[in-house]
């Protein structure tokens, strides 16, 4: 009876042992299970995901397709998070390749040619119009945000394209500018300084021809903002100062002050919004003291 006493004993002593020494090198066990092959497939992804990034960034790649009548277009871009969006969406090609027609038979006095761009561009742009709906709703932002959050994505949408200097025939490409050089290869360059000139009249693209081409400068970013942002129901303009020969988009806000801000005809107020320049939010300053709306 004794003996048995002890050998149970023995034994609980035993398995108490080995279950200790289990614990303690359990750590170092792990290596002789690693699984270099599934490793080596995560960091496959990571770096796939990564070069996506890389070629969201390029806004030189070609995001176009013609298929059937139909031009499929693609726009990616960085909001001010730093969140990647993604549209795409299709338009009529015999429509869009009708409008720099349009544009070159239109006159040039300003606010009456951005109204008509504005006008014919429209309905060209109800795809891409849709696709930013959809994407402002896939996002799903808090009741209290929502309004402006839905701005800033259409305006870092605008931002995200690199500068292109765009001018009538009045100068030629290439060219010094007080704010920098500018190449003559009408192409989107990464750095800013693409130029296109003799674009009729007055060296604006319509909105439809910006959201193919991915060139424009200060006005016909100020009209492509305006047109998709007018259409999706925000009280915004088109701000000129002949000061500064510059244009921004102008927004309308109840219960809010910043310090930029222009007028229209009748006194409304437009605070101002730079669409030329990655990052740059509504509210911060923009010179100019003779801001006047030229489309409302």
């Amino acid at each position: 009876m004794n003996n048995k006493k002890y050998f149970n004993i023995g034994n609980l002593v035993f398995w108490i042992l080995l279950l200790f020494l289990f614990l303690v090198f359990i750590p170092f066990f792990g290596h002789f299970f690693f699984n270099e092959k599934m490793v080596k497939e995560w960091e496959k992804e990571v770096k796939a995901e990564d070069k996506q990034d890389d070629e969201w960034g390029d806004t030189e790649k070609e995001d176009t397709s013609s298929v059937n009548g139909k031009i499929n277009i693609v726009w990616k871009w960085q909001d001010y998070d730093r969140k990647w969006h993604k549209i795409s969406f299709a338009v009529d090609s015999v429509q869009l390749n009708q409008v720099p027609g349009f544009r070159e038979s239109q006159g040039n006095i300003l606010n009456v040619l951005y109204g008509k761009l504005h006008d014919n561009s429209l309905p060209i742009m109800d795809p891409m119009i849709k696709a930013f709906k959809a994407e402002i709703k896939r996002q799903n932002y808090p009741r209290d945000e929502a309004y402006m959050k839905s701005m800033e994505l259409i305006a870092s949408a605008v931002q995200f394209i690199p500068y292109t200097l765009v001018l009538g025939d009045e100068e030629d490409c290439p060219c010094e500018m007080p704010f920098g050089s500018f190449s003559a290869d009408c192409k989107v360059q990464s750095d800013g300084r693409g130029c296109c000139s003799g674009v009729m009249p007055n060296g604006v693209y319509a909105p439809a021809e910006f959201m193919y081409h991915k060139k424009g400068d200060c006005d016909t970013r100020s009209l492509f903002a305006y047109t998709i942002l007018n259409e999706l129901g925000f009280d915004v303009a088109v701000m000129v100062s002949m000061e500064e020969g510059h244009s921004v988009l102008g927004v309308h806000l109840k219960n809010r002050s910043y310090p930029s801000y222009g007028k229209d005809a009748s006194g409304k107020k437009y605070f101002l919004w730079e669409l030329t320049a990655r990052d740059f939010q509504l509210g911060y300053d923009v010179k100019g003291n003779d801001w006047e709306s030229y489309l409302n």
